[in-house]
């Protein structure tokens, strides 16, 4: 009977777990090649008048993302805030929902705010270039 358990585990079990977690692993450490490309940042303050939309014809809606800039103790910065390092985790929570465009509204007022975080409402679009009519595209 031993024998029997023990080859079962050796040739068959073992491999297949080792395998499982390897993919398991690998899948969720792995970054998308282009995150840029996979989700695509528009900015609606010019456009919408800073309302970030809940509808967008051809697209689905998946929810909001929130990025912040984390808290330093004992320090008080003042002045420009450049919301620019915060599109990239804004896409990559997008993207982890499976979003492919997310809408930011980015304007003076937010450049100088004590909040120190960005929000978006996140769609799938697909092919739908309906997005484009409610925003301009964020460039960093």
């Amino acid at each position: 009977m031993r024998l029997i358990f023990d080859t079962y585990w050796t040739t068959r079990a073992i491999p297949m777990i080792s395998l499982l977690g390897f993919l398991l692993g690998s899948c969720a450490s792995t970054a998308p090649a282009d995150l840029k490309a996979a989700v695509r940042v528009l900015n609606v303050y010019e456009t919408n008048h800073g309302e970030l939309p809940r509808r967008v014809e051809g697209c689905g809606f998946l929810g909001n993302v929130r990025a912040s800039v984390p808290e330093q103790s004992n320090s008080y910065t003042t002045g420009f805030f450049d919301p620019s390092p915060l599109i990239e985790t804004i896409r990559l929570r997008a993207q982890r929902k499976g979003a492919d465009t997310a809408f930011v509204s980015i304007g003076p007022d937010s450049i100088q705010q004590d909040e120190r975080s960005l929000r978006a409402t996140i769609f799938y679009c697909g092919e739908s270039q309906a997005a484009l009519k409610l925003g301009l595209p964020v460039r960093d």
